[in-house]
């Protein structure tokens, strides 16, 4: 993964962190989440577990349909996607 995405991801991450995991996640933050999902998704298509991460979905007024907790699993798998390629 390229060094800019794998330092967009700790960021995003640790930003989530101030929320509660029950949280919905605000439809602008998810949109920043897609866009890196879609990213690592094209650089690791032969990773089923990356594959199987879906994106967020719009939701009522500015939320989307994922909660933090969700978010912030999500963003974990694709960090150690990462962290296991760098030990190869």
């Amino acid at each position: 993964m390229a060094a800019d995405t794998y330092s967009r991801l700790q960021a995003l991450d640790k930003s989530l962190s101030d929320f509660k995991a029950t949280d919905s996640a605000s439809w602008a933050t998810a949109k920043i989440f897609n866009a890196l999902l879609e990213a690592f998704q094209r650089e690791h298509s032969g990773d089923a577990i990356v594959q199987a991460i879906e994106p967020a979905r719009e939701g009522g007024g500015h939320a989307s349909s994922m909660n933090i907790g969700t978010m912030r699993a999500a963003i974990g798998q694709l960090l150690a996607v990462d962290a296991d390629s760098s030990l190869i």
